[in-house]
């Protein structure tokens, strides 16, 4: 997965910036669906002061830009369940 991004940032490639990831995000957490964890869509690539802008960090909801990603991948997260006869 980094490699398919070359192992940049993906939220700062969209602002033309070019930061080495150092960590990968799950766009629907692995607390929450920890089926997702290895789910490529799912995956996000992210330096760490990015990756925490995705989080509130007191009680490590999904926050800004976290959500903006959740809405954009919830196409794939709704054919993941449909697979399965699953409503979430």
């Amino acid at each position: 997965m980094l490699r398919k991004h070359g192992y940049l940032c993906a939220e700062s490639k969209q602002y033309g910036k070019t930061r080495q990831a150092e960590v990968v995000h799950h766009i629907y957490p692995l607390e929450k669906y920890p089926e997702l964890a290895y789910e490529e869509w799912n995956l996000l690539p992210l330096t760490n002061a990015v990756h925490n802008t995705f989080h509130d960090r007191n009680n490590n909801e999904v926050i800004g830009r976290g959500i903006y990603w959740q809405n954009k991948r919830r196409k794939e997260f709704e054919e993941f369940y449909s697979k399965w006869g699953v409503s979430n």
